[in-house]
Parts: C-alpha cells; sequence; structure tokens
C-alpha cells in the first residue's frame, strides 16, 4: 500500500498541471484580441510576436504568460519603458484575475513537482 501513494500524488499533481496549461489555451484563445487592445501601448508585448508569432497556440500561452508577467511585475517593465502605466492601471479586474491565476497555478504545481521529487528522493532511502 505504501507503493501506492507516492504514485496517486504524482498523478494528482501532473493531472491538475495538464488540466491548468489546457484551461490556459483556451482562456489564450478567448481573450488575445481583447488583450491586445488593452496593452496596445506596451512596446514588450507588440515586439512579443516575433518571438512567439509562428508558434501558433503554443504562443498565444506564452503570450499570455507574458501578459500575466506585465501586470503581476509592472515596475520592472515600467522603469525600461517597456510598459504603459496608464494602460496597466486601466486593464479590467476580472480580466487581469482571469490571466493571472492560472499563472500563479502553474507555478504551483511546478513547485510541488520539485517538492514531490526532493520527498521521493528521502522516500525511497
Amino acid at each position: 500500500m505504501n507503493d501506492l501513494a507516492p504514485g496517486l500524488v504524482a498523478m494528482l499533481i501532473m493531472g491538475l498541471g495538464i488540466l491548468n496549461l489546457l484551461v490556459m489555451a483556451r482562456i489564450a484563445y478567448k481573450v488575445e484580441d481583447e488583450v491586445d487592445v488593452h496593452l496596445s501601448r506596451c512596446s514588450i508585448l507588440s515586439r512579443s510576436h516575433l518571438g512567439f508569432g509562428g508558434w501558433e497556440w503554443t504562443g498565444d500561452v506564452q503570450k499570455l504568460g507574458l501578459v500575466a508577467y506585465i501586470l503581476m511585475f509592472p515596475n520592472s517593465l515600467l522603469k525600461r519603458g517597456l510598459a504603459d502605466a496608464e494602460q496597466i492601471a486601466a486593464f479590467p479586474k476580472k480580466l487581469k484575475k482571469l490571466i493571472v491565476v492560472p499563472v500563479l497555478l502553474n507555478l504551483i504545481f511546478f513547485l510541488a513537482m520539485c517538492l514531490f521529487r526532493v520527498w521521493m528522493y528521502f522516500y525511497e532511502r
């Protein structure tokens, strides 16, 4: 019975992580145009098509991560002149939550996988 617990924990973490990535892909598809309108003067976002343009939906998900970074840490981009303070402040709260929460969940699932690996290292000894 002890051998079953690590496998279930791993499957749970991985399953939730994959589900979250699928949700992010759907969100990226639905809100891409709206985000482009709200952050049209952010130069870092307007140049993102150079890096993510030919990647289809994976590029959209990465662009969503970039938008989440812009919304979570605007000061680092404002200092460099890569973002517009007025547009970030006027960004709709509901849309901001819709973008930022899945990205934070991805971070939590990544840390959970790392902690699980450390746990397995000591569990196997």
